[in-house]
């Protein structure tokens, strides 16, 4: 199976109804079946990058063939060497649905590029009316960012691994957890990563819950119901995490990636990788996982936005 890659980032607001070939809603009809509701649409960033962005909202009816990819974070500046963020997961599936819904989506952004900026954000579909009560359908956790300068040694004094920066995904219809940094803890569950200390990097938020508080600077990453803002170290440096739950750099520290399990926070020197962000799919609507993997098209210094790619409604 073949899976599409934007060529350059746009940004797509959610269309209206009328958009889809100009056919009315269509739900349910007890006596012939499931009237679709055609998309053939992929959705960007509503920010070129940044820790806020807009939900978006489409209607849908018939099957589906949903994918969903996060974003990942920017290499820090403040010390050399630097290292690029966590690559994001990619997950398809496919899913019908019998009557008319309401999809919302949350398209993950990279942070700014700062001095030490943070984890990059997760891509979400959910059903329901409304984002702050809907049901996770599909979920792309984003890269953990890594403190530049190797203090403490390339990963920290508690050592580390690049492959802590990268998002994880599920191999079958369900979850994958946050990742864990030497430091911290990644959520499980639908809730954000664990966090617990001052200025030095900040946990990725989840479907649910917050990124867990850090110090009296850190503006917590907030979870998609909460509306998906990413993390900010409100002080010296201003280190900010990505729309979709990225959690905040810190001073000195590493933000870790939002998804449907947030990552663990890094530490300044000691924890220098913070966790990917976790992903998600359903086993409501018939659904059907058909890839899951780290993204590594558009793997960059830059870092990049997430995409999703909604075809179908037969």
């Amino acid at each position: 199976m073949s899976f599409l890659v934007p060529k350059k980032p746009q940004i797509l607001y959610a269309p209206m109804l009328s958009s889809f070939g100009g056919g009315s809603a269509r739900g349910f009809n007890p006596g012939g079946g499931i009237g679709g509701i055609p998309i053939n649409q992929t959705y960007n960033a509503t920010n070129t990058e940044g820790r806020t962005g807009t939900i978006q909202s489409v209607q849908a009816a018939g099957t589906y063939t949903i994918q969903v990819v996060g974003a990942q974070p920017p290499q820090q500046t403040y010390q050399t060497p630097g290292y690029q963020g966590g690559s994001p997961a990619h997950l398809s599936g496919t899913f019908t649905f019998d009557q008319e819904v309401t999809l919302q989506l949350l398209v993950g952004q990279k942070p700014a590029r700062q001095n030490f900026n943070g984890g990059g954000g997760g891509s979400f579909v959910a059903v329901g009316s409304s984002y702050a009560t809907a049901l996770p359908l599909i979920v792309a956790g984003g890269g953990g960012s890594m403190r530049c300068g190797n203090c403490g040694g390339q990963f920290g004094s508690l050592g580390g691994s690049f492959s802590d920066l990268d998002a994880s995904f599920p191999t079958s219809i369900g979850q994958s957890n946050g990742k864990n940094s030497t430091y911290a803890n990644g959520g499980t569950n639908g809730n954000g990563g664990a966090d617990g200390q001052s200025a030095e990097g900040q946990a990725g938020a989840g479907f649910y819950t917050d990124a867990s508080p850090g110090g009296s600077t850190d503006i917590e990453a907030l979870s998609f119901r909460n509306g998906g803002v990413g993390g900010l170290y409100d002080s010296t440096g201003a280190g900010e995490g990505g729309f979709g739950g990225g959690g905040g750099g810190g001073w000195g520290g590493s933000g870790a990636g939002g998804g449907y399990n947030g990552g663990g926070a890094g530490s300044n020197c000691t924890a220098n990788a913070a966790g990917g962000g976790g992903s998600f799919i359903t086993s409501s609507y018939s659904s059907v996982l058909n890839h899951s993997s780290l993204y590594t098209a558009l793997r960059q210094v830059g870092g990049h936005n997430g995409f999703i790619i909604i075809s179908g409604g037969t």
